[in-house]
């Protein structure tokens, strides 16, 4: 693998003390062995992204590829003299559109949806509103073969995600520790960022079965759900915590963030309490939800958490993921005054929705995760049933998860119940 580094430098002859340096990742070309880009393949940040279209092309024959990534580090905040033949350095835009990557019209908000399938009544009321930008209810089989790559294009059957009538859902069936790329499920749309949305929210149902019980399942973490840039660039995903819970629980809902955290709230300790490391980060790893006063408690813990603990005021316990209940995420970015902020609730079948992620220094306010957006934002364009780990244990048997009524909201909130 061959790697251009870039560094765009502002020369300063003083102390480095208030200085930065943000790095971007341009979108990695696959090259032929005489360094010539291959057509017809969609560029990507991921090198498994990159094996797994390479492998799913026939047209290619074998041989020896190359595949090209950019890293450009841009520093900031040296006090240099001026100097007016001095170039001046633009961050590269993470929200460039590759001409290679699907058009996406948003819905007509003076035209009603066409969905074909069955839709719940609170669903179809939803799909009503004059702020919805996208929606995949994956209520019928034909939308299963629609967003997965193999079989949109070549035809080749789903092996791992199949339409339960039901349940009027996707489902999705492991008996390892991951879904390969290929096989997830992605759904586009015309990107939103800071430049054009002020707020951006999203809203999906799912609902695990037994076999994700823990310890049981084997697994220690699972990135869930993962909310994309253009060409696929990482942004934001939901992680399933096994390794939280004991084995009547199946896992603590968890986030992570891949953009920069230089000036954020993830700085600090975790975000519904003041219990944690001292600088827990949102960025590379994950961050707990807890309950408000959560370090008041902190003998009274019990990891891993019983399904009982799920919510528990005795104990300030966190939300939990409990077996055979639906789960309802709503997952919102709020760009003001030049800020990024982040709130998320959960509720399911027992409980109301709860608020599990918001500001710690600022009540009433959603976390910090960028205090200036022309330097540090987040960019959404597509969102993925991911379901992978990184680890390389297995699930100790079979395993399903059901998925259904996806839906993205510009400018507005989507109700809560």
């Amino acid at each position: 693998m061959k790697y251009l580094i870039t560094l765009l430098v502002l020369l300063s002859t003083v102390a480095f003390a208030d200085t930065r340096v943000d790095s971007t990742m341009a979108p990695c070309p696959l090259l032929d062995s005489e360094y010539v880009a291959v057509p017809n393949i969609n560029t990507s940040t991921r090198l498994d992204i990159a094996k797994d279209k390479l492998r799913d092309d026939d047209g290619l024959p074998d041989g020896i590829y190359h595949y090209v990534c950019d890293y450009k580090l841009t520093k900031y905040g040296s006090v240099a003299p001026e100097d007016p033949n001095t170039p001046v350095v633009t961050p590269p835009d993470p929200n460039s559109q590759d001409p290679n990557e699907p058009v996406v019209i948003p819905p007509d908000p003076n035209e009603p949806p066409v969905v074909s399938g069955p839709l719940d009544a609170r669903y179809a009321a939803l799909l009503e509103s004059p702020n919805l930008h996208a929606y995949l209810p994956m209520n019928n089989p034909q939308d299963v073969c629609e967003y997965t790559r193999p079989c949109k294009n070549k035809g080749e059957i789903n092996p791992h995600i199949t339409y339960d009538a039901e349940k009027n859902a996707f489902m999705v069936s492991l008996s390892s520790a991951s879904l390969n790329s290929k096989w997830q499920i992605r759904k586009y749309w015309e990107s939103l960022d800071h430049r054009n949305a002020n707020k951006v929210s999203f809203q999906w149902m799912y609902m695990m079965d037994d076999g994700y019980l823990s310890p049981g399942s084997g697994l220690q973490n699972h990135k869930e759900f993962q909310i994309s840039g253009s060409s696929e660039q990482l942004q934001f995903e939901i992680q399933s915590r096994y390794s939280q819970t004991g084995p009547d629980a199946v896992a603590i809902p968890t986030v992570r963030s891949y953009r920069p955290i230089t000036e954020s709230e993830a700085q600090d300790k975790d975000p519904l309490s003041s219990w944690g490391p001292d600088l827990s980060t949102v960025n590379g790893s994950a961050i707990d939800n807890w309950q408000p006063g959560g370090d008041t408690a902190i003998d009274k813990r019990q990891l891993p958490f019983p399904a009982s603990a799920h919510m528990n005021p005795d104990y300030l316990s966190p939300f939990i993921i409990r077996a055979n209940t639906w789960v309802t995420i709503t997952v919102q970015f709020e760009f003001i005054d030049n800020e990024l902020r982040l709130r998320i609730w959960m509720s399911d079948d027992d409980t109301p929705p709860t608020l599990i992620i918001a500001s710690v220094r600022e009540p009433g306010k959603g976390f910090l995760l960028s205090n200036d957006t022309s330097v540090n934002s987040i960019y959404l364009q597509n969102w993925w049933l991911e379901s992978n780990s990184s680890q390389t244990s297995n699930l100790a048997g079979p395993a399903r998860m059901w998925v259904r009524n996806f839906l993205v909201y510009k400018d507005a909130d989507i109700p809560l119940d």
